[in-house]
């Protein structure tokens, strides 16, 4: 087995993780926030309708009784 020079790998790794950007670190908070509420509104709406069925008969029938019933 080689010796692996493990500063070696870490700047390796730092490097590959660097993206250049032009945002500022503002701009990176506000963005991360609104996905993090994006995500958290998605994955409850995925609670509240998984395990159901509907028939699939009209435009639309089935979304709009899942997504607003309590």
């Amino acid at each position: 087995m080689e010796n692996i020079d493990t500063t070696q790998v870490e700047r390796r790794v730092q490097t590959a993780l660097a993206t250049p950007s032009d945002l500022s670190q503002d701009g990176i908070a506000e963005i991360s926030s609104a996905l993090r509420q994006l995500l958290a509104d998605v994955f409850a709406l995925f609670l509240k309708t998984r395990g159901t069925s509907c028939p699939s008969k009209g435009r639309f029938s089935c979304q709009s009784a899942l997504l607003w019933r309590s």
